[in-house]
């Protein structure tokens, strides 16, 4: 494909990169790269393939971006080689859905990994902000089919957990988190150096990515879907509630009534009964004429505990 020079215009600066024409029309599209830095990607297919690829880059003038400072966040994070994995900053997406599943869990833990990685605490306290905007790959494959990326991540110095969230924007990435078909995570870096002990022990860990994977080199890490926070209700909803709680009290209380109206007939009747035998003494409340029991007297606890 060829590629197309720089352009400016009032609002955005414009990398060069391929010629739209050759990308399917229905396919094109704009997403955020960074909205806090004010970075946009178009993105599309190519004709005749099914991966996206980034078609240009689009930098904010309003964010203070000119096209020297453009040009060098290009070349610096568009594509580059590291010492273990293809490190890209562009969450380039094969499927784009409205809105992201969001999840959580654990990204790593202190001590040592399947791979006899030995990740001590300090290093991974130092770590958990530049987690934060990495790209989430499946199984670390292509940096060019992104399939989300990290929201947040955060130390537990008791737990020795880094623990990260993420969105998930591939909507098929998405169906399998659903189904349980994905379960775990792992993390990918770079390194300033490493020691070798009894394991690798790396130091200055950068240049972060986060995949989702079926063996993790840490195999406590999970993926779980991250719920829905429950809205504080409105005053109608908890006056709604407490009506209709009411409501079931009241039914209640007169199933109640009837069984009391029941006991103290068949108490009467008893009563009756032994007066003509002549082996009972009628109790003052067992006459025939006895005004009806006054539910306004009996404590509340009493009735909850029959209604329990």
């Amino acid at each position: 494909m060829c590629c197309l020079p720089w352009e400016e215009t009032e609002d955005f600066i414009r990398s060069g990169h391929h010629d739209p024409s050759e990308f399917k029309s229905d396919s094109l599209r704009t997403i955020w790269i960074s909205e806090k830095e004010g970075i946009k990607a178009v993105i599309g297919k190519p004709k005749g393939e099914t991966k996206t690829q980034v078609v240009s880059y689009l930098f904010l003038k309003e964010r203070g971006w000119n096209l020297e400072k453009a040009k060098k966040w290009f070349r610096e994070h568009e594509q580059k080689t590291t010492h273990e994995h293809l490190y890209c900053l562009t969450p380039i997406l094969e499927k784009i859905v409205d809105k992201p599943l969001r999840i959580r869990g654990i990204a790593l833990m202190a001590g040592m990994s399947r791979n006899l990685n030995v990740y001590m605490d300090e290093e991974l306290e130092r770590f958990a902000s530049k987690l934060i905007g990495s790209p989430v790959y499946l199984e670390h494959v292509s940096a060019l089919s992104a399939v989300g990326k990290v929201v947040d991540a955060k130390w537990d110095s008791k737990a020795k957990t880094l623990f990260y969230e993420a969105e998930i924007y591939d909507d098929e990435t998405q169906e399998k988190i659903r189904k349980g078909l994905i379960q775990h995570v792992s993390v990918a870096a770079d390194y300033e150096r490493i020691d070798n002990l009894d394991g690798k022990v790396p130091h200055g860990l950068n240049n972060a990515e986060l995949s989702l994977v079926a063996v993790p080199g840490v195999p406590q890490t999970n993926v779980q879907i991250m719920e829905k926070i429950a809205q504080e209700p409105t005053l109608n909803d908890s006056t709604n509630s407490l009506e209709s709680e009411i409501d079931e009290i009241k039914k209640a209380l007169k199933m109640l009534v009837k069984r009391v109206e029941v006991l103290e007939r068949g108490r009467v009747e008893e009563a009756k009964r032994r007066q003509l035998t002549g082996r009972a003494v009628i109790a003052l409340e067992a006459v025939e004429n006895h005004p009806p029991v006054d539910l306004s007297k009996i404590p509340l606890r009493d009735v909850m505990k029959h209604l329990s």
